[in-house]
């Protein structure tokens, strides 16, 4: 049987999410797994005792601290450059997981053939209580499961498909990625490439509850404060994501429409944006119109706008 790791990232956990979240992967029906844990908190060195002390059922090793605090992407990157497995799975330290979601991923990669999957997930609150039943159908189009590889790849440099916490695949491919690019996710930076070499599948059922604290607002609008923060957080972020990209890739067949939409983007001509409605219509529709607002007047149409644009969340 093909081993998998699972990889998680610690960073001032909250106990008693992070018991919850172990012991979900303690439940997973396959049997040849093991968790690799590293503390990307420099400050808390009590943590490895913790892990000890739940006397885990499940194989696992520790990474201490580097000795500096890697970050969300980058601690990512040093477990998948640490895996030995034949698969790996990304786990975040406060949710839940389905028995067989494992079992699933892994059957479902060799049935398709493909080297990267990810799954629907459910959202639950602080309480555990489910508040969405399919992240995908809330979501609608254009980003659901119908599209193919070409389609999606396109789009998730914008909006990525889905969460790390959603995907599984085969270790010498998430290698094959590294470095990450520091601005964005793995998750993202790893669907890019599999859509870019057709090796994608998605499996239409939410095999994971993912937990939200608080109340969350539109991706496109969340930390933005000021206009000249959507420029640099939003705008000028995923310009240098697809520019990274191609300059990491040969053969995308849909880079050059990607670098063409984040050009405008860059260039705010947003008029222009118009005619790229289908990669990502938030995002056009927002932009569009609140290119041209003068900045003192982005903060009053800012809480109109998430309004607006989270109504389909």
């Amino acid at each position: 049987m093909e081993k998998i790791q699972i990889l998680m990232p610690l960073y001032k956990p909250n106990i008693e999410f992070l018991k919850k979240q172990i012991t979900s992967l303690e439940n997973q029906d396959y049997k040849n797994k093991e968790i690799i844990f590293y503390n990307d908190c420099m400050e808390d060195d009590k943590i490895a005792d913790f892990i000890k002390s739940l006397n885990l059922k499940i194989k696992y090793s520790y990474i201490e601290n580097s000795g500096k605090n890697l970050g969300y992407t980058k601690a990512f990157e040093l477990l998948v450059r640490t895996s030995d497995s034949d698969f790996i799975a990304f786990c975040d330290q406060d949710d839940i997981w389905d028995p067989n979601k494992l079992t699933k991923c892994i059957n479902f990669l060799k049935l398709n053939n493909k080297k990267v999957v990810v799954t629907d997930k459910k959202l639950i609150d602080k309480e555990d209580n489910v508040i969405c039943d399919s992240y995908f159908k809330k979501r609608g189009r254009p980003y659901n499961i119908d599209l193919n590889n070409e389609e999606i790849g396109l789009r998730n440099f914008f909006s990525t498909f889905a969460d790390g916490l959603c995907v599984v695949c085969e270790t010498k491919f998430a290698q094959s990625c590294v470095p990450f690019c520091y601005v964005t996710g793995h998750d993202k930076w790893i669907i890019s490439f599999a859509c870019a070499a057709n090796e994608l599948c998605v499996i239409n059922d939410p095999l994971v509850m993912h937990r939200k604290h608080g109340n969350n607002t539109s991706g496109i609008l969340k930390n933005i404060k000021t206009k000249e923060d959507y420029y640099k957080e939003r705008v000028l972020v995923h310009y240098e994501i697809v520019e990274e990209f191609k300059n990491r890739t040969q053969n995308c067949k849909y880079i050059n429409i990607a670098q063409k939409f984040a050009s405008k983007r860059k260039d705010r001509c947003s008029i222009s944006l118009l005619k790229y409605y289908y990669i990502n219509p938030k995002i056009v529709i927002f932009e569009t119109f609140f290119n041209l607002l003068p900045s003192f007047c982005f903060n009053k149409g800012l809480s109109i706008a998430k309004y607006v644009l989270t109504r389909r969340k």
